[in-house]
C-alpha cells in the first residue's frame, strides 16, 4: 500500500448503500428527480420526489405522516399554498390556514400526522 493510500484510507468509512441502514442516506443524496411547473395543482404522493415550481395555487390535502414535499416560487409574484382536507401550520408564526409564498422562496411541507402538515421556509 502506498503512503498516499494509507493516509486517505478510513477503515470505518462505508460506501453509501452498502447495507440496509445506508439505503435511506443513498436516496437522500440523489436529490430531486426533476423540476416541474405545477400551475394550479393538488399535491399527490408521487410528488414527493420532485421539486415543484409554483406557477399557481398549490392545494395540500390529507396525507401520511412522514410525507415531505418541496416547492419553490420563482414567478416574480406571491403564490398561494392552500389547505385542502388538511391543516397547514406555518412554523415561523404557528398560524394555520392558507399560506402566501413570496417570490424567490423555497418551502417544505412535512406531514406530521395524516391531517396536519408543517410548512417551513416562509
Amino acid at each position: 500500500m502506498t503512503r498516499l493510500n494509507r493516509l486517505t484510507r478510513n477503515p470505518r468509512q462505508q460506501r453509501v448503500g452498502q447495507n440496509t441502514n445506508n439505503r435511506r442516506i443513498e436516496r437522500s443524496l440523489r436529490g430531486f428527480g426533476s423540476v416541474a411547473a405545477s400551475g394550479t395543482k393538488t399535491l399527490a404522493p408521487g410528488d414527493q420526489t420532485t421539486l415543484h415550481e409554483m406557477t399557481g395555487t398549490v392545494t395540500v390535502n390529507s396525507g401520511t405522516a412522514g410525507w415531505v414535499f418541496t416547492l419553490f416560487n420563482n414567478s416574480g409574484s406571491n403564490k398561494t399554498l392552500a389547505e385542502g382536507s388538511c391543516t397547514l401550520i406555518k412554523m415561523s408564526t404557528k398560524a394555520s390556514g392558507t399560506i402566501t409564498v413570496p417570490d424567490k422562496t423555497i418551502v417544505t411541507v412535512t406531514f406530521v400526522t395524516a391531517s396536519v402538515a408543517f410548512v417551513t421556509g416562509v
